[in-house]
């Protein structure tokens, strides 16, 4: 079954422009811009995950993550807040929150920085894989993401 991917973001062309490049790796997308009918998609769709917008007309995207983040059926589904205004610092203090998103990035950002954001999380066929692209090797260790430029040596006896 492929992922599904809810994108919840009051802007229009970046948000299709993600479900777009989504749906290129076989990711089923569903958008929308408005916090409450976000809240309703992902209680009535369950998931792969949801990326989340903070600003959002008449909901927050971080009173959505409480909201998600309680329930019991989509506290475990992985979430990806966005924002155009949000800083390094609002971001630092949300992440000890026990209502938390496994990642943050600042808007604007390329689909690609969202790709490597889910692909712990959801199945996107025909996205970077290590041996492609950079040729560093990209792997998560404890919520935050690890570059290695040095691929993995064997060592002789």
């Amino acid at each position: 079954m492929p992922s599904t991917v809810l994108i919840i973001d009051a802007e229009e062309p970046f948000a299709h422009d993600l479900g777009k490049s989504l749906e290129a790796r076989g990711v089923q997308t569903t958008i929308t811009g408005d916090g409450k009918q976000g809240l309703e998609l992902a209680q009535r769709l369950n998931p792969s995950a949801i990326v989340l917008c903070v600003e959002l007309p008449r909901m927050s995207g971080y009173s959505i993550c409480g909201k998600l983040r309680k329930d019991d059926v989509l506290k475990s589904v992985p979430l990806v807040i966005t924002s155009s205004a949000g800083t390094d610092e609002i971001f630092e203090y949300h992440k000890k929150l026990k209502t938390r998103a496994e990642a943050y990035l600042r808007k604007p950002f390329p689909a690609d920085v969202l790709i490597e954001a889910l692909a712990p999380y959801a199945q996107l066929g025909g996205a970077l894989s290590a041996d492609e692209g950079s040729g560093e090797d990209f792997f998560i260790r404890e919520d935050e993401l690890v570059v290695d430029a040095e691929p993995p040596q064997t060592l002789s006896d």
